[in-house]
């Protein structure tokens, strides 16, 4: 047996060389080959010519059926198809009995390997004689082939095989087929055939009618097509070659028919073996073989409670770390032949290539989990309306299949393609909602780029080639299927197959010809390296699914399931591999073991991230109720990602820990918000402005905005710091145009109410107040106000002002610049919000509304606007007067912005914050301010992320400054709050001897709400929060400052206070941690909300 394994191995190794050029080329080798094809005749025999090989057939139903000698042919020999009287001039003429030599040009089916085979090894003999288009060998009541057919019209037919044979052996004649040849061996194989007729004495080249078949294409699509780049490509090479191959035949065979018989399709191999695999007495005889899972009765109950935790939520969720087993609804597929299913109920070698997609772990749906433990099978009992599974054996293409896009043969290069497919599909198919089903695809491939790929490129190119292709398919997934959790089953090492002991001989050559690049002698040394690569190859399946960009939307994640990690065939007790798991050829699974991995899969599915099991649980014989029903009665089965995390934990307990503090009850008071209004209009940044620049100098950023190319650099100046800024440009052509094009961008612009009044009054609105707003807009926009928010100027006006909002994302590039946070840019060119419109109407209302907070906002429009001489300063006059007639027990606040004109600032800081109680601002403000009160100078950008401890120092100095100020007016006020909202944290600092309230829960709410906001949702999924903000700050830059220490960040009391005194002044300060938006949809108005958040707690 050894002898026969050993010679089989030889075979095969030469054999994989044929597809590249056919073993004829080489001189050297075709002595060795033609020595190995001998040794297999001698070992094996001639299995289509020794009687107990054909008795053998006979006796299992693989032969013909077989006539008596003396039956008579069914057809009249004597009748049409005799040879003529003359020999015919013309081919439109010929006859069955004028043919007088028969050759046949083609691969294994011409060459009739495995004809007669009765075990595995037999396959590697090539029964000629008996092979349909050039077998010679007996009759046709023993053996029906055309030229057993011809014979009986010609007797003197001259050309077939008559024995077994190889190409290269006398008795093949005119045989010149190879096992493994492709369409690219043909035209080497017309040259032979001619050769060999033009040399034999029984051949008259001239005279002799010669019909030659040719049957190629199997090879060229199981062996060559997966190799090129573009597989269409094949045809095209195809149509060269046999036309070459044809005009050899036409320019050197005169008086000659070529039959060219259609390539083989894998339909015909699954008609054959459709109806076989599985059906119920094929299942039986898996049963028998103890092939297939434990068959559990009827009267078993399902181990879940499917009204438990699992079952399907009353609320269809929006998010996909709240999903429930019963909440999917569609099911998907990607994979190659162990999600095809092939060979899973197999019971011979050539079932191994059925489809049994039906009782596929991941995708089949055939039957229940009682028969077929599947996690379709599973999700069912959840939800009987899941949909996209598959019922029985089927190939991809058919409909049966449903989204089960598997290919047999399939590796990691051919998933972007199969991800389109699944996409394509789902859209198409009627039964599916697109935006609202929830969708579950699984992710499986690995084992055929390292059994066939992996030896033909230096190993690492398979890792970087995978990284590719794996993003692809995930972007693509990502961004065609809302509601879709990808669940990437680790890659399985090949160790698995080598780690076996006691093969059938079969499996040790099936092994060699399906995973050559681990099997065949010549790579062995290369073993090590490859398994190396192989756990390269599954880290990066890790690192790419752990990417960012896979879980910044709350419908969409990506999940590893690593229980394929170390997985291991279990063994017997005498300590042999258990070959029942297997199917025939040792290498895909058997149902048995298909339902094992579909256990292992629903229990890592369960696991929590960080937790889940490496391995299939191993047990002494296989039983569906173990380990599924003990994840059943330990986990609630909410697929949760990443939720158990470390990073994860530690935000989710900060989370609920914020939401505790803003849960606090605040009696409604009455707030009054100026000033304007406009209309926003918002689109993608840097698809909106097509980079032109080559650099973007701070000079240039101050001035107005008056063409394209100051708007470029102004942008460019802000975008590569990631800092926020708010132009006005005068020249209101620019600007229309500018408005059009957004307009014209239908698929990427949306338009809402903008304003930082309306914005902060629809806040405080949402959070209970009672709201005045001092703004003046059209009818239209005034329907995007709450009708209960007074509004000061009750007659509508006939156009609002426009503010253009290009937004752009954190790492989004433009031109060479990164952004590293995201922002945006504002343009507008306003014509009645730096004007103040509304003062005076607004006047009329205030004293009768008599507000506890009156916000002003809204001044930044004043930037920059070409007031006449004199008007602003009056216009800020009349700020003053309104805040000061306000009586003294409300409190007044001024929410900053993004201030470029000196003049300005400076008008600010005699008219308005002097009278101010509290400022907010964001860190860019922060600095400008601090700096202009220092230094009288400002600046336009900065750190985007400052450390706490460089806030806190600006905080400081900007409270003393402002209660410092020369004002000699006795209606000023003392600043006793100032609110910093940064992208990591919230920091609030109030005087102890003020009014405002609830520091430490204004802080949680207004952390809560930078989240909100900028993810454009109420509910906040931890998954879709980041911590920017360190473990623990220093409260002073210096730490030999007095009074300086470091805080840790407790998760269980996030918000961080302490007392200190600055200028003879008691002051509270505290620190909230924001949980960052990891996907903003908006940051345009983010601190208006942030500010109104906190203000509301606190009054």
């Amino acid at each position: 047996m050894f002898l026969k394994s050993l010679v089989i191995i030889l075979l095969l190794q030469f054999v994989s060389v044929e597809g590249q050029t056919s073993f004829l080329d080489y001189g050297n080798f075709l002595q060795m080959f033609r020595m190995t094809k001998n040794m297999v005749f001698n070992t094996f025999g001639r299995t289509g010519v020794e009687e107990v090989y054909l008795k053998r057939n006979l006796k299992r139903n693989r032969r013909q059926q077989q006539f008596a000698e003396n039956e008579d042919f069914f057809c009249d020999l004597n009748g049409p198809g005799k040879r003529s009287e003359t020999i015919p001039e013309s081919i439109h003429q010929l006859r069955p009995g004028d043919i007088d030599i028969i050759g046949a040009m083609g691969d294994s089916l011409t060459a009739g390997n495995g004809g007669m085979a009765t075990n595995i090894l037999h396959i590697a003999i090539e029964n000629r004689g008996i092979t349909s288009p050039i077998g010679g060998q007996g009759t046709w009541q023993q053996f029906l082939t055309i030229p057993n057919i011809l014979k009986l019209y010609n007797p003197k037919l001259y050309g077939y095989s008559l024995t077994d044979s190889h190409s290269i052996q006398n008795e093949s004649r005119f045989n010149v087929a190879e096992m493994g040849a492709m369409s690219r061996d043909t035209p080497y194989q017309a040259h032979k055939l001619i050769q060999r007729m033009e040399s034999n004495p029984n051949v008259d080249m001239k005279k002799h009618w010669k019909m030659v078949f040719y049957l190629f294409g199997a090879n060229d699509f199981c062996m060559d097509m997966c190799y090129v780049e573009d597989p269409t490509k094949i045809v095209e090479k195809h149509e060269k070659e046999l036309i070459e191959t044809l005009r050899i035949l036409r320019d050197n065979l005169p008086r000659t028919m070529v039959n060219v018989i259609a390539s083989p399709s894998r339909q015909f191999l699954f008609d054959f073996l459709e109806n076989s695999t599985d059906e119920q007495q094929h299942i039986q005889k898996n049963i028998q073989e103890q092939t297939i899972q434990h068959q559990v009765s009827k009267r078993e109950k399902f181990i879940c409670d499917i009204d438990g935790p699992g079952r399907r939520s009353s609320q269809v969720p929006e998010s996909v770390h709240r999903l429930r087993p019963g909440d999917i609804d569609i099911i998907g597929a990607i994979g190659d032949s162990l999600t095809a299913g092939l060979g899973l109920l197999a019971t011979n070698i050539l079932e191994v290539f059925a489809e049994n997609r039906g009782a596929q772990m991941t995708i089949g749906g055939q039957g229940t989990w009682r028969q077929f433990l599947t996690l379709p099978n599973i999700l069912k009992e959840f939800n009987p309306n899941l949909y996209g599974y598959t019922k029985k054996n089927s190939l991809s293409t058919h409909r049966a299949s449903k989204f089960n896009v598997a290919e047999g043969g399939a590796m990691s290069r051919d998933t972007p393609h199969q991800a389109r497919n699944l996409v394509l599909r789902m859209k198409n198919d009627p039964k599916v909602d697109i935006e609202n089903h929830w969708k579950f695809i699984t992710y499986f491939i690995g084992g055929n780029d390292f059994c066939l790929d992996m030896c033909y490129d230096p190993p690492e190119k398979t890792v970087e080639n995978h990284e590719r292709e794996l993003t692809d398919v995930l972007r693509t997934l990502r961004d065609n299927l809302p509601r879709t959790m990808v669940s990437i089953i680790l890659a399985p090492s090949i160790k698995v197959l080598m780690d076996t002991y006691g093969e059938p001989p079969e499996c040790i050559a099936t092994h060699y010809l399906e995973c050559p690049c681990f099997y065949s002698l010549h790579n062995l040394p290369l073993r090590k390296k490859f398994l190396s690569v192989i756990e390269d190859f599954k880290r990066k399946q890790w690192e790419i699914a752990e990417r960012e960009e896979f879980h910044n939307k709350t419908d969409f994640t990506v999940i590893v399931q690593p229980f394929t990690d170390k997985m291991s065939i279990p063994r017997k007790k005498n300590g042999l591999t258990d070959f029942s798991y297997m199917s025939r050829d040792c290498f895909h699974l058997s149902q048995k073991a298909q339902a094992r991995a579909a256990n292992a899969y629903w229990n890592n599915i369960m696991e929590p991230y960080g937790q889940k099991t490496h391995t299939m649980p191993s047990f002494p014989y296989f039983s569906v109720l173990t380990t599924f029903g003990v994840f059943c009665a330990l986990f609630a089965i909410i697929l949760q990602g990443f939720f158990a995390s470390q990073d994860l934990k530690r935000i989710t307990e900060i989370l609920s820990n914020l939401l505790l503090l803003e849960n606090l009850d605040v009696v409604s008071q009455r707030v009054a918000v100026g000033y304007g209004s406009c209309k926003d209009i918002y689109v993608p940044a840097t698809q909106f402005l097509n980079y032109t620049l080559t650099q973007c100098r701070e000079e240039c950023v101050g001035g107005e905005i008056s063409n394209r190319h100051d708007l470029f650099e102004n942008f460019g100046y802000f975008f590569q710091r990631g800092a926020a800024a708010e132009r006005y440009t005068s020249n209101k052509s620019l600007f229309d145009e500018l408005v059009e094009e957004a307009k014209e961008r239908t698929l990427d612009t949306s338009w809402s109410m903008g304003g930082n009044a309306p914005m902060m009054a629809r806040r405080f609105h949402l959070e209970g107040a009672n709201v005045l707003l001092g703004a003046q807009m059209t009818k239209e926009l005034r329907k995007a106000i709450p009708e209960d928010i007074i509004v000061s100027y009750p007659s509508s006006i006939d156009q609002d002002d426009v503010h253009l909002i290009m937004e752009y994302r954190s790492g989004e590039k433009w031109g060479p610049f990164r952004a590293p946070r995201a922002n945006r840019f504002i343009l507008h060119n306003d014509q009645n919000n730096p004007t103040l419109s509304v003062l005076e109407s607004l006047d009329a209302y205030l004293k009768d509304f008599n507000p506890r907070l009156f916000v002003v906002s809204g001044l930044q429009m004043m930037d920059n606007f070409p007031f006449p001489d004199g008007i602003r300063a009056t216009r800020l006059s009349k700020v003053r007067k309104q805040i000061t007639s306000l009586p003294s027990s409300a409190l007044v606040h001024f929410e900053m912005a993004s201030y470029v004109e000196i003049d300005l600032i400076d008008q600010l800081l005699e008219y308005v914050i002097p009278y101010s109680d509290s400022v907010g601002m964001n860190e860019q403000e922060l600095e400008n301010l601090q700096r202009f009160l220092s230094t009288g100078t400002i600046t336009l950008a900065a750190d985007s992320n400052p450390r706490v401890a460089k806030t806190l120092r600006q905080m400081r100095e900007i409270f003393t400054a402002i209660r410092t100020l020369p004002v000699n007016n006795p209606q000023r006020r003392s600043l006793t709050r100032i609110h910093v909202h940064t992208l990591a944290y919230q920091a609030i600092l109030i005087a102890n001897e003020s009014e405002w309230k609830n520091v430490v829960n204004a802080a949680a709410k207004a952390a809560l709400t930078a989240h909100r906001h900028v993810c454009g949702t109420d509910h906040i999924n931890p998954d879709m929060a980041s911590l920017i903000l360190d473990d623990s700050f220093a409260t002073t830059m210096n730490p030999d400052d007095p009074g300086s220490q470091r805080i840790k960040i407790n998760s269980r009391d996030p918000v961080s206070c302490w007392q200190e005194s600055i200028s003879e002044t008691e002051v509270t300060i505290c620190v909230a941690p924001v949980l960052v938006c990891k996907s903003a949809r908006q940051t345009a108005g983010a601190g208006d909300n942030i500010s109104a958040a906190g203000l509301i707690l606190q009054i």
